[in-house]
């Protein structure tokens, strides 16, 4: 049997942060990192995201070896509609018949998401496994063929919270993490979190437990 490979969808934020670091050193499992420069109008905060996940790969890599790809994808319509997770495993999809091993795809979702409306009807008709099912057989035989059709959401079974993932970080990789919706620049042209978008003010209250 193909030894299990994870294949890891790296945002730049916290939530993926904690699963990249906690696949290194609590599994030995081979993993393979990609990230989405996710680029469009209503939220320009791609550059953040791109630097965080290079910063965050620069650090883990001394923790043990893995491998990490980026791919672009840019929306030029003013509103982006839908879900960034689909883009995620559109992706994914391309990437995952590369890899060696047996590929099983993890997804950075934590429970906080589901206090959408939208994420738990999502869930609850199963429209994201539905939807990694079909890309998946849409890879041309046998290319696809060593693709796990099943999903791992490793923060939803661990039932770990934002606080417990920020707390069990090194601090230095928590700095290193990306979250703001809205960037703003200072004087001296370098970005700043808006301190107002909701992710801020998550990490807010949370580094402050810390």
């Amino acid at each position: 049997m193909n030894r299990k490979t994870i294949l890891l969808m790296l945002s730049g934020g916290v939530d993926s942060c904690y699963m990249l670091y906690y696949y290194l050193t609590q599994t030995d499992y081979p993993v393979h990192a990609h990230h989405i420069s996710l680029r469009y109008q209503s939220e320009p905060r791609w550059e953040e995201e791109d630097r965080a996940s290079r910063r965050i790969v620069e650090y883990c890599r001394h923790i043990r070896s893995f491998d990490y790809t980026e791919s672009r994808c840019d929306i030029g319509f003013k509103h982006y509609a839908g879900r960034d997770s689909d883009t995620q495993l559109l992706m994914a999809a391309k990437v995952a018949p590369n890899l060696k091993g047996e590929i099983h795809l993890a997804i950075g979702w934590e429970k906080s998401d589901f206090e959408l409306e939208v994420n738990r009807q999502r869930a609850k008709n199963k429209v994201t496994e539905k939807l990694w099912n079909a890309l998946c057989e849409s890879i041309d035989y046998p290319l696809g063929e060593h693709i796990s059709r099943t999903i791992l959401f490793p923060l939803i079974e661990m039932n770990i919270s934002k606080g417990e993932m920020i707390a069990a970080l090194p601090d230095e990789l928590v700095e290193m993490t990306w979250s703001c919706r809205r960037p703003k620049k200072d004087e001296s042209g370098l970005s700043q979190p808006c301190g107002e978008c909701k992710p801020c003010q998550t990490l807010q209250t949370y580094r402050g437990k810390k």
